[in-house]
């Protein structure tokens, strides 16, 4: 086991689920593979032969991850501190520091949410001073919408990352703590929530400290700060708000869409992944 994340834990309370809401840049593809192009001079096709080479085409497409990838369009993080390749950046410095080499070349093998490229990035964003090893815990894909199958693969497995695609939009959240299903507030300050949509770590800022949590859990839903990131009803009902626990300051329309891109979505995929220390 490596070390435990520290902090103050948030005191048991309510059920924080029942509080009311109230220029691109440069970026690394999410192609893992382009399509070939066809020589100038080939011969007109009839029909089933151009659906043929569409769906040749498709699958030339699809990544290591096994899905057909798009480009990402990424926005300007509203906090430069708060960029996640920034941050990546420094912890793969001081880790080559402190370590000479990487023993994770290919973190969050198998996903079907990352390039390689954020994965990385995303796998040297956890707080700790030493690489991580991700391990697949639960995915809907493999698993089913199943809060049952969430509970019974995650819990009390240490701390995680969740990733969810939802449409256009890549997001989530680290849990510091392990998850559980004892319906009350836990974690730490250590908590956080991203969206590479906009480059950005959305950390635990709390508009109001005895309202708010790091996370929250019952047998049917989980959630990063309650209204902020949440999954109901066998993940048929999730909701974002960010501006309770997790925020940036921004204005409430802001915030409501800065995750998914609307305040209540259902994913296309989640996937939650073991933080486990890499062996040395």
């Amino acid at each position: 086991m490596g070390p435990q994340p520290v902090g103050s834990p948030v005191p048991a309370g309510p059920n924080p689920l029942q509080v009311a809401p109230g220029g691109d840049t440069a970026t690394p593809s999410m192609s893992m593979l382009q399509p070939s192009t066809a020589p100038l001079d080939q011969p007109q096709l009839t029909q089933q032969q151009q659906q043929q080479q569409q769906q040749q085409q498709q699958q030339q497409q699809q990544g290591a991850e096994g899905y057909v990838s798009a480009p990402l369009k990424v926005l300007p993080c509203p906090n430069a501190a708060l960029s996640l390749r920034a941050f990546a950046e420094g912890k793969r410095r001081d880790l080559l520091a402190n370590f000479r080499e990487l023993t994770v070349p290919e973190p969050f093998k198998g996903t079907r949410i990352l390039d390689s490229a954020w994965a990385l990035v995303l796998a040297h964003n956890q707080p700790f001073a030493y690489e991580v090893r991700p391990r697949l815990l639960f995915s809907l894909s493999q698993h089913g919408p199943s809060m049952a199958a969430f509970h019974r693969l995650c819990d009390n497995k240490g701390a995680t990352f969740v990733l969810v695609r939802a449409g256009e939009f890549l997001f989530g959240g680290y849990a510091a703590s392990s998850w559980n299903a004892n319906a009350t507030r836990f974690g730490t300050s250590r908590c956080f929530l991203f969206s590479l949509n906009h480059d950005c770590r959305v950390p635990y800022q709390p508009s109001n400290p005895e309202a708010s949590c790091c996370l929250w859990a019952s047998p049917e839903a989980f959630s990063f700060g309650g209204a902020d990131l949440s999954f109901k009803e066998n993940f048929g009902q999730c909701t974002s708000n960010l501006e309770f626990s997790y925020g940036l300051g921004l204005p409430p329309a802001e915030a409501r869409l800065f995750l998914a891109g609307a305040p209540r979505f259902v994913p296309d995929e989640v996937e939650v992944w073991s933080a486990e220390p890499a062996d040395r």
